[in-house]
């Protein structure tokens, strides 16, 4: 969990996101709401997450190496080839809608993890879960999956990308940490 200076709020660090570049309170949990206050220089935490996913610490020195990649229509293939020739450790798309993945890149993805790199949908939209079972056609959550993608549920790109991470840097297996549940 998380306080802002001069915000008076305390967020669960799952929740929080930097809503706006200069405000004092630039720092919002659209979907759960401050878990706290800050009250004369002393948090009061009204309550604390049921969920226990912590993975490990934060390493030190060099971090493994996984790339965010935002999905965008007319993506060339192409113009990624270079980034992941060199095989980063892992790799989070920021995906369309529930983390769905533009049809250029399917046959870069399965390169990618028949060569050991994990790679993590995550949905761009900002709020909500990506989807784990409702569209099967190429490119979606169904067929992602079965290529061996993961989900990141309600994660956001960023925080996926640091999740995914933190596993690899503690040596902890991707698919037990993804898909996060709430």
């Amino acid at each position: 969990m998380a306080a802002g200076p001069g915000t008076g709020e305390v967020h669960s660090a799952r929740f929080v996101a930097k809503r706006h570049t200069v405000r004092l309170n630039a720092f919002e949990s659209p979907d759960s709401g401050p878990v706290g206050c800050i009250n004369e220089g002393h948090a009061a935490v009204w309550f604390t997450p049921a969920y226990i996913d912590y993975i490990g610490p934060c390493p030190r020195g060099e971090w493994p190496d996984v790339e965010l990649v935002t999905m965008v229509t007319a993506l060339n293939p192409a113009r990624l080839r270079p980034l992941f020739a060199r095989r980063p450790d892992g790799v989070v798309m920021a995906g369309f809608g529930g983390g769905h993945a533009h049809t250029a890149i399917l046959e870069l993805i399965d390169e990618l993890i028949a060569g050991g790199v994990c790679v993590v949908a995550a949905s761009r939209c900002g709020a909500g879960d990506t989807l784990c079972s409702t569209y099967g056609v190429p490119g979606t959550e169904i067929d992602l999956q079965e290529r061996g993608v993961l989900m990141a549920g309600a994660l956001s790109p960023p925080k996926a990308r640091l999740r995914l991470q933190v596993a690899l840097a503690n040596g902890v297996a991707p698919p037990s940490v993804f898909p996060l549940e709430d």
